[in-house]
């Protein structure tokens, strides 16, 4: 797994836009979690190659993408999670964001 973690956020996509950028983001990512229609958590590569490697992905027109890096293994790491089948739907996170 990757030491190194993002969010990406993308905002105002469509369906097949989502479906495109979700499966560039598995080609890519050293570690993965989606549980948010428009929202990934990612491993490996920089801020600004997430960025690319999306914008490639995506649609002429209204969307954008915004990278956001986690702090590094060695800061503490801090989430929280409210929703239906929580155990299930974190069990990534709880084994990746510590």
């Amino acid at each position: 797994m990757s030491d190194n973690w993002y969010v990406v956020l993308l905002d105002r996509a469509g369906n097949e836009e989502r479906e495109i950028v979700h499966s560039a983001i598995k080609e890519h990512a050293n570690g993965w979690w989606h549980r948010h229609e428009n929202t990934w958590i990612v491993g490996g590569l920089t801020s600004a190659k997430w960025r690319d490697v999306v914008k490639e992905a995506m649609f002429s027109g209204p969307s954008s993408v915004l990278v956001l890096a986690l702090p590094r293994e060695e800061a503490k790491r801090y989430w929280s999670y409210y929703g239906p089948k929580s155990k299930e739907r974190c069990k990534w996170l709880h084994d990746n964001i510590k």
